[in-house]
């Protein structure tokens, strides 16, 4: 209501104006990427700097919290830009062997290269942890701005690890032929869950901005969850090629049983 009401309505607009251009540029590196160019769009970075409203009745000074959350925002930006390529080169290498029949190798690659994703973000956030005071007074921060980008850092840094396997594993499962499953369960739970705890912290009972951040990654956990059991089952690899069909005639994950085009076994 009032200000924020109009500043809401402000930013729908912008957005409403920009998003032509926005995923006009996320299709064109998700084709980069696709066709093996996984630096060029990546290279650039999420550098645009959003400012959340700041919560109403919340104890922190709108101007400190809004701060240090444009802030927060400009680091997670360089996160997922270093992110994506890994990501997006993950989900290539595992697609190229589900259409060229190979499900055990898809498989296979696909729960190591996840992992081995979440290692490097938990490298990268560890570093932000550890470097937060020169990075944040680099950037002025000081005082109550320093103290909630510092927060705004640490639960960012202990939720990256499950929110970038999620991420990983939906662009994986979608490489190899299933669009829904991870798309299905992000959307359920931003409407179910996410966004009710974030308007009914933030705007009902008032919470500290922290608070009300860490509302944004209550789904992670559960959504990780269902993803890796969705994952080690096998029921992502949906082929859409002649060879990836034939050779899922009696596969089994991790069983070394499947049937190339002339019937074969493959390990």
């Amino acid at each position: 209501d009032g200000e924020s009401f109009r500043i809401a309505f402000g930013l729908v607009c912008i957005y409403g104006a920009a998003a032509l251009l926005r995923m006009g540029n996320w299709t064109q590196n998700d084709t980069f990427r696709a066709a093996g160019d996984a630096t060029f769009g990546s290279g650039f970075g999420d550098l645009r700097v959003l400012p959340p409203l700041p919560t109403r009745g919340s104890p922190e000074r709108p101007v400190g919290a809004s701060a240090a959350l444009a802030v927060f925002r400009t680091l997670e930006g360089l996160v997922i830009g270093f992110f994506a390529g890994f990501s997006n080169a993950a989900s290539v290498l595992v697609g190229t062997e589900v259409g060229a029949g190979r499900p055990d190798t898809a498989y296979n690659r696909a729960w190591r290269l996840v992992y081995l994703c979440q290692f490097f973000i938990a490298l990268v956030c560890a570093l932000l942890i550890v470097l937060h005071r020169p990075i944040l007074t680099l950037m002025g921060m000081d005082g109550e701005s320093f103290r909630i980008a510092f927060g705004l850092v640490c639960i960012y840094g202990a939720a990256a690890l499950l929110r970038m396997g999620n991420w990983t594993q939906n662009d994986t499962f979608r490489a190899a032929g299933d669009a829904t499953f991870g798309t299905v369960l992000e959307i359920v739970f931003m409407w179910a869950l996410l966004i009710p705890a974030v308007w009914l912290g933030g705007m009902v009972w008032r919470w500290p901005t922290l608070a009300v951040f860490a509302c944004c990654y209550l789904d992670e956990p559960i959504r990780y969850a269902l993803m890796q059991r969705h994952l080690f089952r096998g029921a992502w690899i949906r082929p859409v090629t002649p060879e990836g069909r034939a050779a899922m005639r009696g596969w089994t994950p991790g069983k070394g049983v499947s049937h190339g085009p002339d019937g074969a076994g493959n390990d």
